[in-house]
C-alpha cells in the first residue's frame, strides 16, 4: 500500500503500526510505554501524530496504517501536544536526574530533552517521600503506599515519585511471569502502581526476577544488592552499595575476587556503545582489574561443576520411572534444574510440592563461592574470612540467592558476599572514568579461570540442559559424541520439548526434556505434568524469558521497535559461536575440574562434593 508521511510517499507491506513504519523510514517518534515484546499499552500518549481526516491526534503505537493514509509526525499541533504531555509528566516527577541510576537511559529524560521541555511549566505538588501528595481531593490510598519509597524488598526498590504510570511493569509481571504482584491502584491524582492493600513489595510473593526493572522506562524500579554489612540500613542504592564495594576494593586486608557470569561478557559492551551481542570478555576482565579486584575469575568453571554434579544426580534418578502420581499428588522422579534463583523463589512460595524434585546441586554462583572459600583459600594460604567474593551477574535474584537460608557451607561467613548486575558495574566504570571501548583484552586469572564451552552456554535458555546432556550422553554411551550440539533445545521459544536418544531411563526409553523460559510457561508445564498430558525426565526452567541473556540486570535499551528478544537473540548467538570454537566443549574434559575433584572434592555427588556443592530448600510463605 502507499501512504504519505510528512509529505513524502512510502510503500508499506503487511500490517504495521504508524510507529513501526516511521521507524523503518528513519523517523523517530518518542514513546514511553511501547515495547514490542509487551504488546500494546498506549498509556502515555507521547507518540501522538496527525492523520488526515481524523479530528483527534492518534497514538502511533496503536494505529495500523491503511492505504492512502496521510500522516504528519512533526506539525506544530503534534509538537505542542507531545511537549505538553511530557511537561505534565515532569510536573509529577522527582527531578533528581544527576543522581539517578537511569540518567543515561531514562526514556522520560531523553524524550523531554529532545522536545526541549520546560520542567517547571506546570506547577504541581508531586508525590513526596513523606507520603504527602496532592492536597485536594483527599487520598483514598494509604499514605504509606503513595509517594513513599518501598524498600521492604531487599532486592527490588520501588520509587513512586519516579513512576509515570506506563503500566509496563504490571503487564510483564502479570502476563509474562504470571506472578502479578503489581497493579494500578487508585484513580485520578491518586492513581499509582502498587501492591494490593497498600502493602510493600517485600510482603508479597515477588520472585525478584527483575523483569519489572529491566522493562521500566524510568528509575521507578531499580535493583539493589544486599551485602550483610548493609542489611537494614537506610541507603541510596545508586551510591552506598557501590561506595561499599569501592571501600572493600581499597582495603588492603581484604582479598577481593570477582567471578563473571556467562552472559555478562556478551552484554556489558552495550552499556558503552558497542553493538548488541559483542564479545567483550577481554575488555570486561581488563576493566575489573582496573577497578582493583585482586583476582578476576570465570564463573563458567563453576558451571562445569554444576554440570558434573547435576548430571550425576540425574543419572541416579533415571533408575526410576518418571511421572506424576495423581493419587498422592506428588512428582515421583522428574528433576527440575536449580540454577535460576527466581525460579527457586517461585517454587518455594507457589509450588512447595516440587521441592523434592528440584536438583540439590547449587547454582554456579554458590558453587564458586564455596570453592573460593575452601579450595582457593587453601591454595593461596588466605583466611576465608578475609576473602570477599563478588559476582557479576545478569540477574537481580542472585542477590537473594546469596542470602538464602542454608545456602552457605559455613555458619561463620557467607560463600558469596555480594552480587552486582551489569548495570551496576557500568556505573562503577563511568564513575572511575575508564574508557571501556579502548581497553586492551586481558585474560582470566588462574586457578579458577579455565572453563568449557558447555559452561558458557549456561547463559542461554536450553544451555543448562545441553551442557548436561553432553556429559550424561557420553557417560552412558561410554564413548565420544561426534556432534555435541543439541540444537533441538535451542532457540527463544518459551517451551521446547525434545526426546534424547543417547540417554535412556531404566525402561530403555529415550528421556524427555523440557526447556522452559518465563514463569508463565513454567506454570503451564507443571499443569501439563500434573494432568498427565506430559511426562518429562528433566525440566530446565529460567525465570527470564529467553534465559539469562535477557536477565533483569542487563543493560536497558531504548529501541522502541525491537523487542528485548532481539538483543537476547544476538547475545545468545555470540555465546553459541564462542562455544563452537572453544577447544573444550564438555565439562568433564576440563582439566581444572578434573584436578579439583582429584585433589579436593573426590567424586561427583561424593561426601565432600555433596557437603560443599549441594543444598536443600524449604517452603516459604507467600505473604508475610
Amino acid at each position: 500500500m502507499k501512504i504519505k508521511i510528512d509529505g513524502k510517499e512510502y510503500k508499506v507491506k503487511g500490517e504495521k503500526t504508524i510507529l513501526e513504519v516511521c521507524a523503518d523510514v528513519g523517523i523517530n517518534i518518542p514513546n514511553l510505554c511501547y515495547s514490542k515484546n509487551l504488546g500494546l499499552l498506549s498509556s502515555c500518549r507521547v507518540c501522538v501524530v496527525e492523520v488526515e481526516g481524523r479530528w483527534n491526534l492518534v497514538p502511533a503505537c496503536g494505529e495500523i496504517v491503511r492505504a492512502g493514509m496521510v500522516i504528519n509526525t512533526n506539525s506544530p499541533r503534534v509538537i505542542n501536544a507531545r511537549k505538553t504531555i511530557l511537561e505534565l509528566l515532569l510536573s509529577d516527577h522527582e527531578l533528581k536526574c544527576i543522581s539517578c541510576s537511569r540518567t543515561t537511559d531514562c526514556r522520560l529524560k531523553l524524550a523531554s530533552e529532545a522536545a526541549q521541555c520546560d520542567a517547571e511549566r506546570f506547577q504541581s505538588n508531586p508525590h513526596r517521600i513523606d507520603g504527602a501528595t496532592h492536597g485536594s481531593p483527599p487520598h483514598t490510598a494509604k499514605s504509606a503506599d503513595v509517594g513513599r519509597l518501598d524498600k521492604a524488598n531487599n532486592y527490588v526498590r520501588r520509587n513512586p515519585n519516579k513512576c509515570i504510570l506506563c503500566g509496563r511493569c504490571v503487564k510483564v509481571c502479570a502476563e509474562h511471569q504470571e506472578v502479578g504482584v503489581l497493579a494500578v491502584n487508585g484513580r485520578g491524582f491518586d492513581a499509582h502502581i502498587g501492591v494490593a492493600w497498600g502493602n510493600e513489595l517485600g510482603s508479597v510473593p515477588c520472585i525478584t526476577c527483575g523483569q519489572c526493572v529491566v522493562n521500566c522506562p524510568t528509575a521507578a524500579l531499580e535493583e539493589t544488592s544486599a551485602p550483610r554489612e548493609l542489611e537494614g540500613q537506610e541507603r541510596n542504592t545508586n551510591v552506598e552499595e557501590i561506595k561499599f564495594l569501592r571501600e572493600k576494593l581499597g582495603d588492603k586486608g581484604t582479598h577481593v575476587i570477582v567471578a563473571t557470569a556467562p552472559s555478562t561478557r556478551v552484554a556489558i559492551g552495550e552499556a558503552f556503545g558497542l553493538p548488541s551481542g559483542t564479545n567483550a570478555e577481554g575488555k570486561m576482565v581488563a576493566v575489573l582489574k582496573r577497578l582493583g579486584f585482586d583476582r578476576v575469575f570465570d564463573l563458567n568453571l563453576a558451571a562445569d561443576f554444576t554440570i558434573m554434579e547435576e548430571g550425576t544426580e540425574l543419572l541416579k534418578r533415571l533408575h526410576k520411572m518418571t511421572n506424576y502420581d495423581l493419587k498422592t499428588r506428588t512428582f515421583i522422579n522428574t528433576q527440575f534444574t536449580s540454577c535460576c534463583p527466581a525460579w527457586i523463589n517461585y517454587v518455594q512460595m507457589m509450588h512447595p510440592e516440587l521441592l523434592p524434585n528440584v536438583s540439590t546441586t547449587k547454582s554456579p554462583q554458590q558453587i564458586f563461592g564455596a570453592l573460593a572459600k575452601t579450595y582457593y583459600a587453601q591454595k593461596m594460604g588466605i583466611d576465608p574470612k578475609n576473602i570477599f567474593v563478588v559476582m557479576l551477574m545478569p540477574c537481580i535474584a542472585k542477590s537473594s540467592e546469596a542470602n538464602r537460608e542454608g545456602i552457605d557451607h559455613s555458619k561463620e561467613f557467607k560463600d558469596v558476599d555480594m552480587s552486582i548486575t551489569v548495570r551496576q558495574l557500568s556505573r562503577m566504570v563511568r564513575e572511575a572514568g575508564i574508557d571501556f571501548a579502548k581497553l586492551k583484552n586481558e585474560k582470566y586469572d588462574d586457578p579458577l579461570g579455565l572453563s568449557s564451552g558447555a559452561g558458557l552456554i549456561f547463559g542461554t535458555t536450553g544451555g543448562v540442559s545441553e551442557a548436561a546432556l553432553r556429559t550424561i550422553s557420553e557417560k552412558m554411551l561410554c564413548k565420544r559424541l561426534n556432534n555435541v550440539n543439541f540444537e533441538n533445545i535451542r532457540g527463544e521459544q518459551g517451551i521446547k520439548v525434545a526426546e534424547i536418544d543417547t540417554i535412556q531411563d531404566s525402561h530403555g526409553n529415550p528421556i524427555r526434556v523440557a526447556v522452559v523460559s518465563g514463569i508463565a510457561n513454567a506454570e503451564r508445564v507443571i499443569k501439563d505434568i500434573k494432568s498427565g498430558r506430559e511426562n518429562y525426565h528433566f525440566v530446565e526452567v529460567m525465570a527470564c524469558p529467553g534465559g539469562c541473556v535477557n536477565g533483569g540486570g542487563m543493560p536497558v535499551h531504548n529501541d522502541i521497535i525491537q523487542d528485548n528478544f532481539a538483543n537476547a537473540r544476538r547475545r545468545a548467538s555470540t555465546m553459541y559461536n564462542m562455544d563452537q570454537y572453544n577447544n573444550l566443549r564438555r565439562a568433564h574434559d576440563n582439566p581444572v575440574v578434573k584436578q579439583i575433584y582429584k585433589e579436593f572434592l573426590g567424586e561427583p555427588n561424593g561426601e565432600i562434593a555433596y557437603k560443599l556443592l549441594h543444598t536443600t530448600y524449604k517452603p516459604r510463605k507467600k505473604y508475610d
